[in-house]
């Protein structure tokens, strides 16, 4: 889905700036491309890890969401498998 989302404001960015941007002001110009960069950068931060995915197979890597960190597929959103992020350099076990 976060591909997904990020190819669709791709195709939006592409719309805005031939149609729309060419007639806006400055000040809206940047405004929306600060807004789509914000967005863009939220859904590629990402950290590779050496794990790897039980059900297919690709590396885990290490994102960021509404409840925390987790590792999840480098496959998404083909393969959607996750497990909880816990951090070995301070795990106390």
């Amino acid at each position: 889905m976060i591909y997904q989302i990020i190819e669709f404001i791709r195709y939006l960015e592409g719309v805005l700036d031939i149609e729309i941007l060419k007639h806006a002001d400055d000040k809206f110009d940047r405004k929306i491309k600060k807004i789509f960069k914000k967005i863009e950068e939220k859904f590629k931060k990402v950290e590779e890890t050496e794990k790897v995915c039980p059900k297919c197979g690709s590396k885990l890597v290490v994102r960021e969401g509404k409840r925390g960190l987790f590792y999840g597929c480098s496959n998404f959103p083909q393969c959607k498998y996750t497990e909880n992020y816990t951090n070995q350099k301070y795990d106390t076990h």
